[in-house]
Order: structure tokens, then sequence, then C-alpha cells
């Protein structure tokens, strides 16, 4: 059974465009196109980074459950071949692989991501927190580049009741030798292809997960608003 982590509402403030406010540089909107508008960082080196948001006509449960079936991400993520949970620790923290088919000449990417929810219940917010780690429980395949620096999070934040704003923002290494074009569709396409396709995905599911978005509700009653039409629940 997962384990969420119930914080103070200043905790889950402390994603939202975290990186531009510390100085890091200044986002530059690259696209917006079917309600999703996606921006990049423009911090000055070779790192890509991106951000992408959009609201969707979800309940932050939905969204959550969603989000934190990682063997269903290969239904929705952009060009991911592969995820799974490695493993689940005490504090709710969990570590998940997942492998990014590479875009031509670019070999397949994959990363190990200690990944953290926090809720906040006052504020109606959730963060899931991404980060690069190392893990003997998945060793380096060969043929596959390791990312070795990544860093990101999807926050949800209600904004009506039914309607959930998402805001997926990554920074990351892609490792190895990579051409601009590929950098380039790392800050664009892939946000924007993966934020339309969770859309579709939340749709497609929607009543395929009562039990785990009644658990969720079961923590968090402050987001148990009654699911939207047609939720099934």
């Amino acid at each position: 059974m997962r384990r969420w982590l119930l914080v103070a509402a200043v905790c889950a403030g402390l994603a939202a465009s975290a990186w531009a406010e510390e100085g890091v540089g200044t986002w530059e909107q690259m696209r917006e196109e079917q309600g999703i508008t996606i921006s990049r960082l423009n911090a000055g080196g070779n790192q890509p980074a991106f951000r992408g948001v959009v609201v969707m006509e979800a309940e932050l449960v939905e969204l959550l459950a969603v989000l934190s079936d990682d063997a269903r991400r290969v239904e929705w993520m952009a060009r991911c071949i592969e995820s799974r949970r490695l493993d689940e620790r005490p504090d709710g923290s969990m570590l998940i692989y997942s492998r990014t088919k590479g875009r031509w000449p670019v070999s397949d990417r994959d990363s190990v991501l200690e990944s953290t929810v926090t809720v906040s219940p006052a504020e109606d917010r959730a963060l899931i927190e991404l980060r690069a780690a190392e893990s003997p429980l998945m060793p380096p395949i060969s043929g596959v580049v390791r990312i070795p620096e990544m860093e990101g999070h999807y926050l949800l934040e209600v904004v009506s009741p039914g309607r959930t704003q998402v805001e997926y923002q990554l920074s990351l290494s892609l490792g190895g030798s990579v051409p601009g074009f590929v950098s380039a569709f790392v800050e664009e396409d892939l946000p924007f292809d993966t934020l339309n396709a969770l859309r579709e995905q939340v749709k497609a599911t929607r009543g395929q997960y009562g039990a785990e978005i009644l658990a969720i509700r079961h923590r968090l009653p402050s987001v148990a608003s009654p699911p939207p039409v047609g939720a099934g629940f």
C-alpha cells in the first residue's frame, strides 16, 4: 500500500518555479497549443530544462492515481518503453526505473529515479519530486546510456471542482554526445507530448483506479470532492 507524506503547505510550495526564483536563469515560452504551455529555462548551459503547464478536467486524486502507476507509464510518457518500481522505502519514497527510446542517432537513455510524494491538504496541492539516484537494484545496461543527472517534479493544484493544473518541470543531463536537435526535442516536444498523452490517459483509464482513489481520499479528506460525471467510482 502506498504511503503518502503529509506535511505543511509551505513544503509543497517550495517546488514552483524554484530554479528561476533562485537566479539560475529565466523562463522563455516556446509553445502554447491545445491548452498546454511549454517553456524552457535559459541558464546558459547545455543541460535541457523545461516546464509544461496544463489544466486538466480531472480531480487531483485521479491524477495522483495515474501518475503513481509506474508500470503503465509507458502508455503515456513520451518515448518511454519501460517503467517499473524497484523499491518502496519505509519513508514512503520510491525507486523507479525507466527507459526512453533514443531518437536517431542517439542511443536509448535510462534512469533510476527517487520519487517522493508530498501532499498539502490545506491547499489542495500535491507534489511528486523526482531526482536521479544510484541503486544496485538496477546496474547500467550495455548499449544504454544512464542519465547521470535529473531533477524535477509534477506539481498538481486544484483550480476548481473537477479541474486540476499540472506542472511538469525537469532539468537533466542526457549523458554522452547529443546533437542540438535532440536537446531541442527534449525541451519542447517531449513535455508537450507527455502532458497531452497524460490528459488522454486520465480519460481512458477513468473508472479503473477506484481502489487507489478511495485510498487517497481516505488519507486526504480535503480533496475528496465528488468525481466528474462518468468517472464511475
